[in-house]
């Protein structure tokens, strides 16, 4: 959905809007009653605390031990990160503590309108106050916040019901989308007739180097890419397609067409990964690179067989050097010269590449 107008939204206060509720235990001989992490038999009555995420549940209370409410705002009142947060409570919910609850002077909100209102006290509040500075009430009620409103000025509540509608219904086809791509039926391939291949005899490791003599890494890399340090540099990275630092283009022998291999790290051991680009290499990996010319589609095709080869032969002790990869051994689809199938692997990628462009484009859409 695109992004709101708001030019015409009217600030209105919030303790002209909304009454704070009674809350809290009820029950009698304790301080609070039993309440568990846990939903079960005993304990059913959803309860807020500093929680961030969840809705703000954190507990689960006796029914009869607490005061509830539904179709209600919960206010968190301090918490580590979760002060300020607001969440909708449509079932009956009560509070265990660090929190409260508010709700609609003039009108019974539906369950959409409390979403609508949550995302906009939440987005007010929210990093305003801290676990040292509590959104009580008293504040909360002195603050202004900013919501559509009809003809005659008023909040429009059907504007936001309807908004926050739309919203679920793009919620929902966005996770039926994940829903069908996750069940999608893998493309299979017969491989009955794929060859073995020594990996030395496919690829050749590039000597790759720094010019710097005095080099330092406080001074001479960046963890951003600027127009100073613009040269992708591959080291023990799990993630970012094993860019961990960006160099001068001058300081540092590059290549482009290569795979990058992980040689040592906690998790990121036997990782590999397509690098197109112009890259240089700064610790702990290495790029090879085809003999033959190949495609980067094909490469992609390429890093996901050499990885499914080293992966789980390597570790943190048993160090991914080209000593080692190099003699290990991967299975490619070969052409009707036994040689290795490029323009198999370039298509098969092109097709896994269209259909999750065809995917995103759904979910941007």
């Amino acid at each position: 959905m695109g992004r709101i107008d708001t030019k015409r939204w009217k600030p209105f206060l919030v303790g002209e809007l909304f009454l704070e509720l009674k809350t809290g235990y009820v029950g009698r001989g304790r301080k609070i009653g039993s309440a568990e992490t846990v939903k079960d038999k005993e304990h059913t009555v959803p309860l807020t605390c500093a929680k961030y995420g969840n809705n703000g549940i954190m507990y689960y209370g006796r029914e009869g031990e607490f005061l509830t409410h539904k179709n209600v705002l919960a206010v968190i009142r301090d918490g580590a990160i979760s002060t300020g947060m607001v969440y909708a409570q449509e079932e009956e919910t009560g509070v265990y503590s660090h929190s409260y609850m508010i709700k609609l002077k003039e009108v019974e909100a539906s369950f959409y309108v409390n979403r609508f209102l949550a995302c906009v006290l939440t987005k007010t509040i929210y990093q305003k106050y801290t676990r040292d500075d509590a959104c009580i009430w008293p504040k909360i009620a002195e603050e202004q916040i900013f919501l559509p409103i009809d003809a005659v000025g008023l909040p429009d509540w059907r504007y936001m019901d309807n908004y926050m509608r739309k919203m679920e219904a793009a919620a929902q086809q966005t996770l039926s989308l994940f829903d069908t791509a996750k069940n999608t039926a893998p493309e299979k391939h017969d491989t009955t007739a794929w060859k073995r291949f020594q990996i030395k005899n496919l690829f050749h490791k590039c000597e790759m180097d720094c010019h710097k003599a005095d080099f330092n890494k406080a001074m001479d890399i960046s963890t951003e890419k600027t127009d100073e340090f613009n040269l992708p540099l591959v080291n023990a990275m799990h993630f970012n397609n094993g860019i961990m630092y960006y160099g001068r283009e001058d300081d540092w022998d590059a290549e482009e067409m290569t795979l990058d291999i992980v040689s040592n790290g906690a998790i990121a051991t036997g990782d590999v990964f397509v690098q197109p680009q112009k890259t240089g290499v700064l610790w702990d990996a290495y790029l090879v690179k085809p003999y033959d010319e190949v495609s980067a589609w094909a490469l992609q095709f390429l890093a996901t067989a050499m990885q499914k080869c080293v992966k789980d032969h390597f570790g943190y002790d048993n160090k991914c050097t080209w000593n080692k990869v190099k003699e290990e051994y991967i299975y490619l689809p070969v052409d009707d010269d036994g040689a290795p199938d490029w323009q198999y692997m370039e298509n098969c990628m092109k097709r896994k590449e269209e259909r999750a462009r065809k995917t995103m484009d759904c979910f941007l859409a």
